[in-house]
């Protein structure tokens, strides 16, 4: 049974599908290395059959599958909202001199009562069947769970345009290992920031804002003058985020540029946590110490560090 998709999106599992017997499928479309979609949302990086990675966001659907989902609840009174703000600002500092500085300043709005509901982080795999044709495909998922279901279905519809849903049994596919590709990683060894830098900047020079820019590049020197054994760098889906490793400490640190994500101090070694997915990574019980970004997350950093001086 195939099932074709092939509009903008989807709001609900189709009728078709729904009322054919199928209990799970996956979501394909024959690989094309060649497609707008492919090289747009980092899919080169799927180089191995059974390679898998967490789609980039440049859409809705991708943005949703990466971040969750937002539901505002209009019904309820309004209640307080503090969130923090990086400002920078020319300084005066005597003699007509000027220095530029940066401070967190509080901001508190009004705003409907929110419940966040966690990201899918649906990923995509290469897998190849009996007859030697490759597809870019989801995860079996189950059809009852149609959340998940029409979350991957946009994330591919926004990808490629279509899919097909189709179940197991008409794939012929045999097991295959996964291997996650969501991280590039640099050579073995502390490395002086002067060398780092360059490999980081076209991550920061993501940011818009300069300010930012500053900010999230004073912070990833101040992780390196600790001297990680190795840096790693997330792409796809795990774009923005830089993970710091100190085997000997026994903790990753994983930062991420964008200041409203905090940092996370994870009590694992790299090898492992490189194979785990976005949620079991952020949502798990992994986290020996989170660092919020405040005007004290340098103090805090350098806290940590003493208290887990190996």
């Amino acid at each position: 049974m195939r099932t074709l998709l092939n509009k903008q999106r989807v709001r609900v599992v189709p009728k078709a599908l729904m009322t054919s017997g199928a209990v799970e499928t996956r979501l394909v479309v024959p690989v094309d290395f060649e497609s707008d979609g492919v090289k747009k949302y980092h899919l080169k990086e799927l180089k191995r059959v059974g390679d898998s990675m967490l789609p980039a966001a440049h859409g809705p659907a991708t943005r949703r599958n990466i971040e969750g989902r937002i539901i505002v609840h209009r019904d309820q009174p309004k209640e307080p909202h503090t969130w923090t703000q990086i400002w920078g600002r020319h300084q005066f500092c005597g003699r007509g001199q000027t220095e530029w500085v940066e401070d967190y300043v509080y901001r508190t709005t009004m705003r409907y009562p929110r419940t966040q509901l966690p990201a899918e982080g649906v990923e995509v795999v290469l897998l190849e069947n009996a007859k030697g044709e490759r597809f870019f495909s989801t995860e079996v998922i189950p059809i009852a769970d149609e959340e998940r279901w029409v979350t991957a279905a946009n994330v591919m519809l926004e990808i490629f345009g279509y899919c097909w849903a189709v179940e197991e049994t008409d794939l012929e596919l045999p097991l295959v290992a996964t291997r996650r590709v969501n991280w590039t990683i640099l050579p073995q060894g502390s490395m002086p920031w002067g060398e780092v830098k360059p490999k980081l900047d076209e991550v920061i020079s993501t940011l818009r804002n300069p300010v930012r820019q500053n900010v999230a590049q004073r912070n990833l020197q101040q992780i390196n003058d600790y001297e990680p054994d190795q840096i790693v760098i997330g792409r796809g889906g795990f774009a923005g985020y830089v993970g710091f490793c100190f085997p000997e400490k026994g903790f990753t640190i994983l930062e991420s540029i964008h200041h409203n994500n905090a940092t996370y101090i994870l009590g694992r070694d790299w090898e492992g946590l490189s194979q785990l997915s976005k949620a079991e990574i952020l949502d798990g019980d992994l986290a020996a110490g989170r660092l919020v970004h405040t005007s004290t997350w340098s103090h805090d950093l350098a806290a940590w560090f003493k208290r887990n001086a190996a």
